[in-house]
């Protein structure tokens, strides 16, 4: 909401950080990967909440996917993914817990570079629409050509 944005850009005006911060408001799917690959780390502070125990917003997958590690609080998949692909950092979602895991990461630019790759490397071979056909076929009787041909079309990179 228009009130949320002003009250965060007084706060990182306050804070002294605001020429650091982007502020962008919507951002269609076509110029979220020009956003994300210009930042240094992808935050993910979802709520620990009912709905989000069995599933989260595909917002890490998309920072991992573009070699952006990321800090994210820890849901159940959230966790899952950042401790399997090593590829960022779990962290509270308070202030200063979730703060210092960004800190940590900005400070340290080789580390960044080197869980970016991870990340990449994660999806490929545990996320992708691919990986994902695999371990569907080979978890179900074996499926007929229409319906793989059905699960790429609907599932497509």
């Amino acid at each position: 909401s228009v009130d949320n944005r002003e009250r965060l850009e007084t706060a990182a005006e306050e804070s002294g950080v605001a020429d650091a911060v982007t502020f962008t408001g919507w951002v269609s799917q076509n110029s979220l990967q020009q956003a994300v690959v210009g930042a240094k780390v992808g935050l993910s502070p979802i709520p620990q909440n009912y709905v989000l125990r069995t599933n989260s917003p595909t917002k890490l997958m998309e920072y991992l996917n573009l070699a952006t590690p990321a800090v994210a609080t820890p849901t159940p998949e959230q966790a899952q993914i950042i401790e399997e692909s090593g590829a960022g950092r779990l962290a509270p979602r308070e202030t200063n817990g979730f703060g210092d895991a960004v800190v940590e990461l900005l400070s340290d630019e080789e580390r960044r570079q080197r869980l970016g790759q991870q990340s990449r490397e994660y999806i490929k071979s545990h996320r992708s629409y691919d990986h994902s056909l695999n371990t569907f076929g080979k978890s179900t009787r074996p499926c007929s050509f229409t319906c793989s041909e059905t699960f790429r079309y609907y599932h497509m990179e």
